[in-house]
C-alpha cells in the first residue's frame, strides 16, 4: 500500500512541469527572465544615480524617468498589443505578416513623430518647471520617445510570431545596457545629469538595434504562406479607447514624482527625487506581477473565448487573492523597516517615513488589483468602460493633490486615493457586466 502511494506521489511530481507548461503560455520563462534583468536595472540605475547626483539633479532625472515610463507603456503598449494580436491572427490563417508590420510601422511612426514634435513644441512650458531649465534633458526625452516607439513595435512583432526567447533577450539587453552605462558614469565620477538622461533612451535603442535581424526575419513568410495587403481594421477597431485607458493607467502609476516636481517650490525642490525613491521601493511587487500578468491574463481571455465563465471568474479571483496577500506583506514590511530599506538602496539623503512608504506600498498593491480587473474588462471587450475606470482614478488623484497641504502627503495621498478609486470603479463595472452575462443565459 505504501509503495503504491509513493509511486503516485512520484508520478504527480514528475508531471508537474508538464502541467505548468500547459497553464503558462509558451515563452513565459524567457520573458520573465528578461523582466528580472530589466527590473534589477531600474533599481541599480536609480540607486547609483541617487547616490552620485545631488538631490536636485536627481529630482530632474526622476521626472525624466517617470515621463519615459509613462509615455512608454501608456502611449506605445497598445501598439505592441494590437500588432501582436493581428500577427497571431494571420499566423493562424496561414498568412504572412509582412504587410501588417509595414502598415503598423508607418502608422505608429507618424504617431511617434507627432509625440516628438509635441515634446519639443511644449519645451518652453515644460523645461523651466520639470527640468530646471535644461533643454538637453528635453532632448533626452525626445530621444527616449523614439526608442520607445522602436522597441514596442519590435516587441509587437516578436510576441505576434511567438519569438519569446528574443523578446526576453531584448528586455535583458535593455536592462543590461542601462546597468553598464550607469556603472561607467559613476565610476568616472560624472555628476552632469545629461549623460544619465541619455542612458535611459540610449538603452532602448541599443536593445532594438541588437535584435533587428531576428525581428525582421520573424515576419518573412514561409513557402506555404501568402501575404495579402493589410487594412487599418486589422490592427484594431477600438484602438482609441485602448490608448486612452493605457495612458491614464500609466499616468496614474507614474504621477507622484511628476506632480511633486510640478508643485515644488523653495525647500520642496528635491521632493520629486524623494517621492521617486519611495515609489520605486514600493513597486517591488509590480515587477513580479509583470511576469504573472504575461502568463495568466491571456489565459483568462482564452477561457472567455471557450465560454468558460466560471473558469474566468475563478482564475481572476485567485489572481486577486494572490495580489491581496502580496500587498499585505509589502505593506507590513514598508510600515516596519521601509525607511531602513530606503536608506540602504538610495542613501541617507532620501528620507521618507515608514508611514509614507506604507501608503505607497498599499497603493501599488491596489494598482495591481486595478490592472487585473481592467485587463479582465478588456478581455470582455469593454474598452470604454475600462478607460472610464482609469479616468476615475486619475480624477481622484488630481482632487486630493489639489486640496492637500504638505507636498509629499498630497501626492502620496493622491496616489493612494487614485488607485483605490480606479479599483473600485473597475470592479463595480466588471461585477455588473458579469451579472448581465449571467442574466442573459
Amino acid at each position: 500500500m505504501g509503495s503504491r502511494r509513493l509511486a503516485r506521489r512520484r508520478a504527480a511530481v514528475s508531471s508537474t512541469p508538464a502541467a505548468v507548461r500547459r497553464v503558462l503560455p509558451r515563452g513565459t520563462l524567457q520573458v520573465a527572465a528578461g523582466l528580472a534583468v530589466l527590473g534589477a536595472a531600474s533599481y541599480v540605475y536609480l540607486s547609483l544615480a541617487a547616490r552620485t547626483l545631488s538631490p536636485q539633479r536627481f529630482g530632474e532625472i526622476s521626472v525624466l524617468y517617470s515621463l519615459v515610463y509613462t509615455a512608454g507603456p501608456g502611449a506605445f503598449l497598445p501598439i505592441e498589443q494590437e500588432l501582436a494580436r493581428g500577427l497571431a491572427d494571420r499566423r493562424a490563417r496561414g498568412l504572412g505578416g509582412g504587410p501588417l508590420v509595414r502598415l503598423a510601422t508607418v502608422l505608429s511612426g507618424i504617431y511617434a513623430a507627432a509625440l516628438v514634435a509635441l515634446v519639443l513644441v511644449t519645451g518652453p512650458l515644460t523645461v523651466p518647471r520639470l527640468f530646471d531649465g535644461s533643454w538637453a534633458l528635453l532632448g533626452c526625452l525626445a530621444l527616449a520617445v523614439v526608442g520607445l516607439w522602436a522597441i514596442y513595435l519590435s516587441r509587437g512583432v516578436l510576441a505576434g510570431v511567438a519569438r519569446f526567447s528574443v523578446y526576453g533577450g531584448q528586455l535583458a539587453i535593455e536592462g543590461g545596457t542601462r546597468i553598464a552605462a550607469v556603472v561607467v558614469l559613476v565610476a568616472a565620477g560624472v555628476t552632469n545629469v545629461v549623460p544619465y538622461g541619455l542612458a535611459i533612451g540610449g538603452a532602448l535603442l541599443v536593445a532594438v538595434a541588437l535584435t533587428i535581424p531576428p525581428t525582421v526575419g520573424a515576419v518573412h513568410p514561409s513557402p506555404d504562406q501568402i501575404s495579402p495587403g493589410a487594412g487599418v481594421q486589422e490592427l484594431s477597431t477600438a484602438f482609441g479607447w485602448l490608448l486612452v485607458g493605457s495612458v491614464l493607467a500609466q499616468a496614474l502609476v507614474n504621477a507622484p514624482p511628476i506632480a511633486a516636481k510640478l508643485l515644488a517650490h523653495g525647500s520642496d525642490s528635491v521632493a520629486a527625487g524623494q517621492v521617486l525613491t519611495g515609489t520605486v521601493l514600493a513597486r517591488l511587487p509590480l515587477f513580479a506581477f509583470a511576469a504573472v500578468q504575461a502568463a495568466l491574463l491571456p489565459g483568462l481571455a482564452a477561457l472567455l473565448a471557450r465560454g468558460d465563465r466560471r473558469g474566468f471568474v475563478r482564475g481572476m479571483s485567485r489572481l486577486l487573492g494572490l495580489t491581496a496577500v502580496v500587498t499585505l506583506v509589502a505593506t507590513v514590511v514598508a510600515g516596519t523597516v521601509g525607511q531602513s530599506l530606503l536608506h540602504l538602496l538610495f542613501g541617507d539623503r532620501y528620507n521618507l517615513s515608514n508611514h509614507v512608504l506604507m501608503q505607497l506600498a498599499l497603493a501599488s498593491g491596489l494598482y495591481i488589483g486595478a490592472v487585473i480587473v481592467g485587463q479582465s474588462l478588456l478581455a470582455l471587450r469593454r474598452y470604454r468602460t475600462a478607460a472610464a475606470g482609469w479616468a476615475a482614478g486619475v480624477a481622484a488623484f488630481v482632487i486630493v493633490v489639489a486640496i492637500g497641504d504638505h507636498l509629499i502627503s498630497r501626492v502620496v495621498g493622491g496616489f493612494l486615493s487614485g488607485t483605490l478609486a480606479a479599483l473600485a470603479a473597475l470592479a463595480i463595472a466588471l461585477v455588473r457586466h458579469l451579472r448581465s452575462m449571467r442574466s442573459l443565459r
